[in-house]
């Protein structure tokens, strides 16, 4: 039975965070494959994503290019609306038949968890391993469920758009690749007028 991690997110923009997580997952899981997968719109955020679905795959896509076990996954990308995560486990499950599914959240994902649509159908599809975000102590709600302990990761997309609209290229958090494509396609960066 293939064990297959199932990461997803706003990813605007994915960075270096995300893959260390993703590493750390899939050593201490022992996954034998691992999907990002971009969400069309999220439920629980205001916030729309800054840059179109194309390019946070695109984005994706570079920042695990040297991985041959990590896929980007578009299918709530081509499925447009608003991205559940029951219903994209159960199309994956379809999909990658006999797999055992991991669902890695964040801390702060994790606790919200109870407010997402079908929380129980979820836990029925995958088990949930938790990343810590933070300094605080991650609590468990179900004796299912995984910490993956690691180093708090000092990054978030928030940030890293804001560096790029000050043009503060140091230090992004970004991968080169990434970056390089930021930079190719005019992504954040704060339009001038006129």
């Amino acid at each position: 039975m293939k064990k297959i991690g199932v990461l997803g997110g706003t990813f605007d923009p994915p960075h270096k965070g995300h893959l260390k997580a993703a590493e750390t997952a899939a050593e201490i899981l022992r996954l034998d494959l691992l999907l990002f997968i971009p969400c069309n719109r999220h439920t629980l955020k205001e916030r729309r994503p800054e840059v179109s679905g194309f390019h946070r795959s695109n984005m994706l896509a570079l920042l695990c290019s040297n991985r041959d076990n990590f896929i980007v996954e578009n299918c709530e990308l081509e499925k447009g609306g608003v991205s559940y995560t029951s219903e994209t486990l159960s199309f994956l499950k379809k999909k990658y038949k006999n797999s055992r599914f991991y669902l890695l959240l964040g801390k702060d994902s994790y606790e919200t968890l109870d407010l997402w649509k079908s929380p129980n159908k979820i836990r029925k599809l995958a088990t949930i391993a938790v990343f810590p975000r933070g300094k605080e102590k991650i609590v468990l709600k179900n004796k299912k469920d995984i910490e993956i302990k690691m180093k708090t990761i000092n990054v978030s997309s928030s940030q890293i758009r804001e560096k790029l609209q000050a043009n503060l290229l140091k230090k992004t958090g970004l991968t080169r690749n990434v970056l390089r494509y930021i930079k190719k396609e005019g992504l954040y960066f704060k339009k001038e007028n006129g």
